[in-house]
């Protein structure tokens, strides 16, 4: 039989107890979240004239219990994360998020399409027509 030196494991775990302890004490109770300590994922944004890309990491997150809405500038995303915690006890821990964001231009919502793979939710607005910029010709007097 080997032996080993658990030393630095049980350094890591006290490590971790501390980083919780400090974590509750500022009212974070997200341990182990893919969102790094944050209450909702991180979202990336692209515009250009016709339509608008919102990327977020959403590892674990089940497509069908995440929500997507757009109400004329806003879009808002919310889901749940359901994980679990492994230590003395197994236990299952749910987290929700809720993310809401201003667009720089009211949307299309029956043109707005959402997809999520490999845990990244990717989600494409596009400008109505009527809020496209239009180009004014110049006419000579």
């Amino acid at each position: 039989m080997n032996s080993y030196d658990w030393g630095m494991w049980n350094t890591l775990q006290d490590m971790e107890q501390i980083f919780d302890q400090v974590g509750r004490a500022y009212g974070s109770t997200r341990r182990g979240t893919p969102f790094l300590g944050q209450a909702t994922p991180a979202l990336n944004i692209w515009a250009n004239e016709n339509t608008l890309v919102v990327t977020g990491e959403v590892p674990g997150v089940d497509p069908a219990s995440t929500t997507i809405s757009v109400l004329g500038d806003t879009l808002t995303v919310s889901g749940k994360r359901v994980f679990a915690i492994v230590g003395e006890q197994k236990t299952e821990r749910t987290e929700e998020f809720n993310r809401s964001i201003q667009l720089p231009f009211a949307v299309d919502a029956d043109r707005t399409e959402a997809r999520c793979q490999d845990g990244v939710l990717t989600i494409t607005v596009h400008r109505p027509e009527a809020e496209k910029p239009r180009r004014i010709a110049i006419t000579a007097a």
